[in-house]
């Protein structure tokens, strides 16, 4: 009895170790990639203008709720917040509720202690001369529990 015992306890070890390999198994990664569709206008063919050759750079915003505080990241591309940037440099205009709260000279902030209810976060990419960006407003709502 006593080796049975023994020899079932070796048998466990055995898968229990021979289960604790180094080998990680590689990722599947499955790249999709969607053939890019040509049109041609024919013999007549369409003419196209830009309307806006200055168009303004996009603009992204992330946000995040945590207790009291909305995380906010904006990405801007080409675009820098940095004071010592000479070159198209912005501001954001921070709205809550409608009314401005203050002029934001950084990509990633917070907006602290909102008080319980839905809040509508509005933003405004101003030129370094203050004038907007008209193209670049970004607004949404947030719902900070009690």
């Amino acid at each position: 009895m006593r080796i049975i015992r023994q020899l079932c306890l070796i048998l466990i070890y055995t898968v229990v170790l021979s289960a604790c390999g180094n080998e990680i198994p590689e990722p599947e990664t499955k790249l999709v990639v969607e053939p890019l569709h040509i049109f041609d206008g024919g013999e007549g063919g369409l003419s196209v203008q830009a309307a806006n050759m200055e168009a303004a750079p996009q603009f992204f915003v992330r946000h995040q709720v945590k207790g009291k505080n909305v995380y906010v990241e904006c990405i801007i591309p080409g675009v820098s917040f940095r004071a010592d940037s000479g070159k198209n440099r912005a501001k954001i205009g921070l709205f809550v509720d409608g009314r401005k709260q203050k002029d934001i000279t950084s990509a990633a902030f917070i907006i602290k202690n909102l008080p319980a209810g839905t809040h509508t976060i509005q933003l405004n990419v101003l030129k370094n001369d203050n004038t907007s960006y008209e193209e670049m407003k970004k607004e949404f709502t947030v719902r900070i529990q009690s």
